[in-house]
């Protein structure tokens, strides 16, 4: 990982940018960005710390959310909601030609990937620390070292139908996400969101593309009812089935 960290830090310090799709590259200048801000030193070992800490332990929320994008694809098929994500990935270029900026430009199975988060993660409650005291617009204040609960994933106050899979309440004129900037948190908000949230969209789309161009999938008949096996007592990070889900994938025609 450092060769690859170095190599990048290369490219920026001579301004070349990658001609395709490099991750580490755009790691590395989000990470450099980020500490040149804050004014502290960057060295690879830190931004291979910082990948290690929480990009792989991540990955495994991330290989759930991908799998249920998938899957509400599938069982969305022949409705609009099928019909909008097989558009937009129609409109996109040959996979050895696929840039940041394609990937970028998907906001309909983007909405998709942030609906499954809120349907799909059953905690109630979101918790923070206040780091210092957090003034309000109404004049009132929090205090200092005090816990900050928000409302998260299926409220009735927040959210039209919540139990609905709605990639439109994502998208204008909508934009249900943008009533509050702490109301919806898929990838969290404020000084710390997550690290990856970039890097877990390009790989989830990139996936569909790959997977819509290779093959049909299609959930096998005992599994068709798989929301019914969620395990909705989990109370971090996307909930899985207590039961495997089995799925059949073929050959596309040509």
């Amino acid at each position: 990982m450092i060769p690859e960290i170095e190599r990048s830090l290369k490219m920026i310090e001579h301004h070349i940018e990658p001609t395709d799709i490099d991750v580490m590259y755009q790691v590395v200048k989000y990470a450099k960005e980020e500490l040149d801000k804050r004014g502290q030193p960057f060295t690879p070992r830190l931004v291979a710390f910082l990948i290690y800490s929480n990009f792989l332990s991540a990955q495994i929320n991330t290989y759930a959310t991908t799998a249920f994008t998938l899957l509400k694809w599938i069982q969305h098929e022949h409705d609009d909601i099928g019909q909008h994500i097989q558009e937009e990935i129609q409109k996109m270029p040959p996979m050895g030609e696929l840039t940041l900026e394609d990937l970028d430009s998907m906001k309909y199975i983007q909405a998709c990937i942030y609906e499954v988060i809120r349907v799909l993660t059953y905690s109630q409650l979101l918790l923070r620390h206040a780091g210092r005291d957090i003034l309000l617009s109404d004049g009132q204040y929090i205090p200092e070292g005090n816990l900050v609960a928000t409302l998260w994933t299926h409220s009735n106050n927040l959210y039209a139908d919540p139990t609905k899979f709605d990639p439109e309440r994502q998208l204008p004129p909508r934009e249900e996400n943008k009533a509050d900037p702490y109301r919806i948190l898929p990838f969290g908000r404020g000084k710390n969101p997550c690290t990856g949230e970039r890097y877990a969209k390009m790989q989830i789309k990139a996936l569909l593309i790959a997977f819509s161009n290779m093959c049909k999938i299609e959930i096998m008949k005992e599994s068709i009812n798989f929301e019914a096996t969620i395990n909705r007592n989990q109370l971090s990070g996307v909930s899985r089935p207590t039961k495997p889900i089995y799925v059949k994938i073929s050959k596309k025609d040509s």
